[in-house]
C-alpha cells in the first residue's frame, strides 16, 4: 500500500507469497485502520476501510473508503487499470494517471500528486511490528544503545523507563552511558599513561594516543566489548555506551550492558517498551507476537493496561499481540480476545470470544475458566 510504486520496476513481481492451498486464486487483503484527518475544517479521528485484491502480476482490485460520519464514503475504486475516484475527492486527469504501474498501489501512486491528501496520509500511517514475512522477528528490538539513547535524550522520558524498571523489581536503580574508548584507554595503556597522571587524563590526550596506537586500541576494545562491534573503521572517541546502575550491598555497582551481564528478560523489557512508549505518544498501533516471551505475566499485564488507560493511553493507540498464557485472558474483554483454530480441512480460523451469544453476561464471566473448560475451543485436540 506505501511504497510498491517507489520499491517496485515494472518487470517485478509483488513481493508476496500465495496461501499455499489457494495458489490458483488471488488474494484478498481487506484492512481496517483509524487516522486523524481534517473533515469539515475538524480534526477528527476517521476510520479508513483498505481492500486489495492481487496476484503476483498485477494488481486486481483497490479500494479505499472511510467512514467520516459512520457512513461509507468512497474516496478510490480502481479495477485493472480503470481508476474511479469519490465524490467529495480532487480528480484526475487520465493523462496524469497513465504512469500507474499494474504491480504497484494505487495508494503509493497517487501521493506523488499533493491533491490527493487522503493517499498522502495513507502512505504516511505508521506502524509497528515484530512480524515480518518470516515469522517472529529478532531484528525488530533495536540495539540496546540505541534505546538507551532515545530514552536518555528526554528527562520525561527518562522518568518513564526508570518507573517501569523499578515496578518489574530488577535492581535497577539508574542508568547513563560510558565513554567507551577513552575508558579502554585509560585501563590498558600503562605504558602510555603514568599512572600519576590519571586525573589529568583528557580527551586530547586520548586522541593522540588513538593516532599513535590506533591497531592497539581496536583490539582492546574487540576484546573487552567483543567482536559483535565489527569495526572496519577507525574508533570513533565520542562512542558510549549504556551502563545500569545497581543498589548491591549499599553499594551502587555499574553493570555495563554490552558485557551482557544484564539477563535477556530485562533487555527484552527495555526494548518491548520503548516501541510501547513509542506507539502511546503517537497514537499507532502495536503487533507483538508471543508477547509472554522472557517476560513475567505480571510484567505483560502491566504493559496491556497501559493501552486501556485512556490517561496513559491519551492519542487510542492499539496493542495487537498473540500469547499463548492464558491468565491473560482475566485482564481481556471478550470483544478483544480472539482465538485460532485449524478445522478439519487443515485451514486456520479466527473467532471472537463475543461471539458466543449463547453464554449470558459474558462480560461478567471469568474468561480464563470458560477458555480451560473448553467452552471456546481452539485447544489441541489430542490432549
Amino acid at each position: 500500500m506505501k511504497s510498491s510504486f517507489f520499491d517496485l520496476k515494472k518487470e517485478d513481481l509483488i513481493p508476496y507469497e500465495k496461501f499455499i492451498s489457494l495458489q490458483a486464486k488471488p488474494t484478498r487483503f481487506h484492512l481496517i485502520f483509524s487516522m486523524p484527518i481534517i473533515f469539515r475544517d475538524t480534526q477528527k479521528e476517521v476510520d479508513f476501510e483498505y481492500i486489495l485484491v492481487l496476484n503476483q502480476e498485477q494488481v486486481l482490485e483497490e479500494h479505499v473508503n472511510f467512514y467520516p460520519l459512520r457512513h461509507k464514503r468512497k474516496i478510490y475504486i480502481r479495477n485493472l487499470d480503470t481508476i474511479k475516484f469519490g465524490k467529495s475527492i480532487v480528480k484526475l486527469r487520465s493523462e496524469e494517471t497513465r504512469d500507474l504501474r499494474r504491480n504497484s498501489s494505487l495508494i503509493s501512486f497517487l501521493s506523488l500528486f499533493r491533491s490527493q491528501d487522503i493517499a498522502v496520509a495513507c502512505v504516511h500511517y505508521n506502524l509497528i511490528s515484530n512480524v515480518n514475512e518470516r515469522g517472529l522477528n529478532e531484528e525488530f528490538f533495536d540495539p540496546i544503545a540505541r534505546i538507551m539513547e532515545y530514552f536518555s535524550s528526554d528527562a520525561q522520558k527518562g522518568n518513564t523507563l526508570k518507573s517501569v524498571l523499578n515496578l518489574a523489581d530488577l535492581g535497577i536503580r539508574d542508568f547513563g552511558f560510558r565513554e567507551l574508548f577513552l575508558e579502554e584507554i585509560r585501563n590498558s595503556s600503562p605504558n602510555t599513561l603514568n599512572s600519576s597522571r590519571q586525573d589529568e587524563f583528557d580527551a586530547n590526550e586520548g586522541k593522540k594516543i588513538v593516532e599513535s596506537q590506533r591497531d592497539i586500541v581496536k583490539d582492546v576494545v574487540r576484546y573487552q566489548i567483543g567482536e559483535q562491534m565489527n569495526m572496519t573503521s577507525d574508533p570513533d572517541l565520542s562512542l558510549k555506551l549504556p551502563v545500569f546502575f545497581h543498589n548491591i550491598d549499599g553499594l551502587k555497582v555499574k553493570l555495563p550492558v554490552d558485557k551482557t551481564w544484564e539477563s535477556s528478560g530485562t533487555l527484552k523489557l527495555i526494548s518491548l517498551f520503548e516501541r510501547i512508549h513509542l506507539a502511546l505518544s503517537k497514537g499507532i498501533p502495536i503487533i507483538v507476537d508471543e508477547i509472554e516471551l522472557k517476560l513475567h505475566q505480571d510484567l505483560i499485564a502491566y504493559l496491556i493496561g497501559l493501552f486501556q488507560n485512556p490517561e496513559k493511553n491519551p492519542h487510542g493507540a492499539q496493542l495487537i499481540f498473540s500469547f499463548h498464557n492464558s491468565s491473560f485472558m482475566e485482564i481481556l474483554e471478550p470483544q478483544q480476545l480472539w482465538f485460532t483454530e485449524k478445522n478439519d480441512q487443515g485451514q486456520t480460523e479466527i473467532f471472537s470470544a463475543a461471539d458466543f451469544k449463547d453464554i449470558k453476561q459474558i462480560h461478567k464471566k471469568n474468561l480464563e475458566k470458560l477458555y480451560r473448560i473448553g467452552r471456546f475451543g481452539a485447544k489441541p485436540r489430542g490432549l
